[in-house]
Parts: C-alpha cells; structure tokens; sequence
C-alpha cells in the first residue's frame, strides 16, 4: 500500500490505476475518455473504488500528466 500522510492506496487499487493510465498512455480513445470525460464506464471496466472515482472526478486536467499530478495531489493534504 501507498502510504500518504493519513490516506491508503490498496495495492489492488494501484495496479488497476497502474493499469488505466498505461492503456490510456497507449490508446487515444482511452485518453480523451479518462482525462476528457472522466467515463464512468471506463472507471468501472477497471474497477476503480468509489473513492479514487471520485478524486478523479474533482481534478481539473487538460492532459494525462496533469490528471497524474492532480491525483498525487489529492492524497498529500
């Protein structure tokens, strides 16, 4: 598990993220559903929890790195 300050990541939920952000590094459509749209149904296919949907959800991002860096962000408060 990812340790920031008081918040957990399961491994589980970090190789599916692993997973998600790799596919959408190699695929376009995947991209633009992720950074673009936040698809509920892409977030889903990967079996993201509720909480990582939700931190996805608030951040303001253009691109994939700023969707990455925006979602470091939000564990270290």
């Amino acid at each position: 598990m990812l340790l920031e300050t008081t918040t957990l990541i399961h491994a589980d939920q970090m190789q599916r993220l692993d997973q998600l952000f790799g596919a959408a590094l190699l695929d376009d459509d995947i991209c633009h559903r992720l950074v673009s749209q936040r698809d509920p149904a892409l977030l889903a296919d990967y079996g993201l929890s509720s909480d990582l949907k939700v931190r996805l959800s608030n951040i303001q991002a253009t691109s994939l790195v700023e969707l990455a860096q925006g979602l470091l962000r939000s564990f270290s408060y």
